[in-house]
């Protein structure tokens, strides 16, 4: 995933050996959006221990106001 700079919210979903719950994460993260934005998703990272994750950005409604 490109580092996006006016993206200075980010987060994870994800866990050992398990599929992470993208679809429920990206419900929880609806409220902190910039209206008429959206989330920025890496591709599912896995490692050969079985970490599985999506790494998150987003415009923050709080923290980036002024950006809308």
């Amino acid at each position: 995933m490109k580092i996006n700079a006016t993206h200075i919210s980010f987060d994870h979903v994800g866990g050992w050996n398990h599929k992470p719950e993208l679809i429920k994460r990206k419900a929880q993260l609806q409220n902190a959006l910039i209206k008429g934005h959206h989330l920025c998703i890496s591709k599912l990272k896995t490692t050969k221990e079985g970490l599985q994750e999506y790494w998150i950005q987003w415009q923050n409604k709080i923290t980036q106001s002024e950006c809308e």
